[in-house]
This record gives C-alpha cells, sequence and structure tokens, in this order.
C-alpha cells in the first residue's frame, strides 16, 4: 500500500502570502465593493475566519494587497537602478520597469484606483512607493547627474518630487502599453523628463 505523501505544512507568512496574492485577483476583477471575503476563502479552502484571523476587515485586507503588491514594485525598481551608473539612464530604466508593470498588472491598476476613490483620507500606496524609491534612490541618482554635470543644478529633492508626481500620474492614467511600445513610449518619457517640451532655439529665445 502506497504511504501518503507528508502535508507540507505552512508558515504563517506563506499563509498571509497566499490569502493577498488570491485577494489580489478578487479584488483586481470583482471590485472591492462587489468582493466577498467568502469566494477568496473559498478559492484558497480555508475557512473565512482564518482569513480575518490575519486581515480582521475587509479593508484591511484590499488595502494590504495594495501595499504589497506597490512595495514589490518598488524593491524592483531599486533593485534594477543599483546596477546601472549612468544617471540618464537610470531615469529611462524607471519609467520603463513601470510601464512593464503596468503591461503584466493591468487587473491591478483597477484596485490601485479603487484605493484612491474608496480610501480618499488615506495617502495611496502607488504615492507612498514611488516616494520610497525618491527617498532611497531617485534623489541620489540626480545628485550624481549633477555632479558629472549632466543635470542642470536645481535642488535634488525639488527634482525627485517632480519625478516622483509625474510618474504616480503616468501609473495611475495611462492606458497599459504593449510588450512592443514600452521600450518606445520609456524612451519618450524619459525624453521629456529629461529635456522638458520646448526646443531648443526657443529654450534660447526665452532665456534672453
Amino acid at each position: 500500500m502506497a504511504k501518503r505523501g507528508k502535508k507540507v505544512k505552512v508558515t504563517k507568512e506563506q499563509r498571509r502570502t497566499q490569502i493577498l496574492k488570491v485577494a489580489c485577483n478578487v479584488f483586481a476583477r470583482k471590485g472591492y465593493r462587489r468582493t466577498d471575503v467568502q469566494e477568496i476563502a473559498d478559492r484558497l479552502k480555508i475557512g473565512k475566519g482564518t482569513i480575518y484571523r490575519y486581515f480582521p476587515t475587509k479593508e484591511e485586507l484590499f488595502l494590504s494587497g495594495v501595499d504589497a503588491t506597490m512595495h514589490k514594485l518598488a524593491d524592483s525598481v531599486i533593485q534594477a537602478i543599483s546596477r546601472i551608473k549612468d544617471p540618464v539612464k537610470c531615469i529611462t530604466a524607471i519609467i520603463e520597469i513601470l510601464l512593464d508593470f503596468c503591461n503584466r498588472n493591468r487587473a491591478f491598476i483597477e484596485m490601485v484606483v479603487t484605493e484612491r476613490a474608496e480610501f480618499k483620507d488615506r495617502m495611496d500606496a502607488s504615492f507612498r512607493a514611488l516616494e520610497r524609491m525618491r527617498s532611497k534612490r531617485i534623489r541620489e541618482v540626480i545628485i550624481e547627474g549633477q555632479r558629472q554635470g549632466l543635470f542642470r543644478k536645481i535642488d535634488p529633492t525639488a527634482i525627485s518630487v517632480f519625478l516622483v508626481t509625474l510618474l504616480s500620474g503616468v501609473f495611475i492614467t495611462s492606458i497599459p502599453p504593449t510588450d512592443a511600445s514600452i521600450k518606445r513610449e520609456g524612451k519618450s518619457l524619459a525624453d521629456i523628463c529629461l529635456h522638458g517640451i520646448l526646443a531648443r532655439k526657443a529654450t534660447g529665445k526665452r532665456a534672453k
């Protein structure tokens, strides 16, 4: 008689991760108001009470899912640009990573939009994740670019805040790109960030 395989014990952290992954899929597909926690429990084949032990309310479950995904995005950006020495290429890489994320997580973007609509008194996770990028890396990139003479001598904090605000808007409002357009759109947005929209001769005339 064949022996039954041992039941793999799931750690608390693994269970929490499993719950958030399934919850994000359901919330993204059905929206916050139409999602029933029981459906999430059924998909995981656990009791609803188990979910509430990790997340006491549906609101906390939803917001934790948004936070976890956005901070994963922030980590991927920070890791990616930490390997790039050229400050200009860093700015382009950040934009391309955000566009790629939008492309691979189209349903999740709806969760972020919902967060802004349903929880207006809470600073949204998308902005806080981008702010984390700013405080940990983007400002350093700007300072290094200024040291190399690549960027204008403007307050690096002001520049990084501008970039974070711009990227937050692109992330939330842009139509998710296709695989083919990510590089093209990324370079175009980076060009606008780095050079503005004025033609060179117009810039010279306005400087007089």
